[in-house]
């Protein structure tokens, strides 16, 4: 009896002690969770911190470099930081260094007014034919031609785009009435021989496409484009219709 009670008492003791232990376990799992959320956030502070210092001495640095000569002269600048954990962190800036010059170019416009591009289409394409203009440089020159049955130069030669001659052009393009039908290749063809010179050069087109008074076989297709590729004229269009 005296045994058994002894047993007993034993495992009491045994049952108290892994209860306190259980619940020191417990408390000690609670403060590692609430220590690592700390570091994390620590962590994520530290990276943006990080980051702010990097866009801040990138622009002190590019501050810099404007009353720096030589700074001017190097087109990169490389900042590295370790953050705690063993990341690797890095700003860099970047700097164009000497652009091309801008080439002047003339420009021929191809303007279709047969009678397919009435109404809505005409309105669109003077539109077109204003943002085109507006968009060049004033060292481009360009000139209009309008195209249906007949190609008709509406100016004598290549003019800056916003001259009086290009705005006379303009002003004879709205007074005419869209009549007739399309012929493409003559109007093509007009167009390369109307370059001179080894500057930069080009034909836009503003219309449907459709060149149904004189259509055009896929072998004279072919001679006209390798004719524009010998010269090096590319050929842009903007469909309307």
């Amino acid at each position: 009896m005296r045994m058994h009670d002894a047993l007993t008492r034993r495992s009491m003791q045994f049952y108290q002690e892994y209860v306190i232990r259980r619940r020191c376990f417990g408390q000690y799992l609670s403060q590692f969770a609430l220590w690592r959320r700390c570091m994390l956030s620590l962590d994520k502070l530290t990276v943006r911190v990080v980051v702010l210092l990097g866009f801040g001495v990138l622009c002190t640095t590019n501050g810099a470099a404007a009353r720096d000569p030589e700074a001017n002269l190097r087109t990169a600048n490389l900042l590295l930081f370790a953050a705690p954990g063993g990341e690797s962190l890095f700003a860099l800036s970047l700097k164009a260094g000497s652009l091309p010059t801008v080439v002047a170019h003339d420009h021929v416009v191809l303007v279709d007014t047969s009678a397919s591009q009435a109404g809505a289409y005409r309105q669109r394409a003077l539109d077109v034919i204003d943002a085109f203009l507006a968009s060049l440089d004033e060292s481009d020159r360009v000139r209009l031609f309008a195209v249906d049955v007949l190609v008709k130069p509406l100016s004598d030669g290549f003019y800056a785009p916003r001259s009086r001659a290009t705005l006379e052009a303009v002003a004879k393009l709205r007074r005419r009435v869209p009549l007739g039908a399309t012929s493409l290749k003559p109007a093509l063809e007009i167009a390369l021989k109307s370059f001179s010179g080894e500057g930069g050069r080009s034909v836009s087109y503003i219309g449907d496409g459709m060149s149904t008074a004189n259509l055009i076989d896929s072998e004279e297709l072919r001679s006209l484009l390798a004719e524009f590729r010998k010269n090096h004229v590319p050929v842009n269009s903007f469909a309307v219709g």
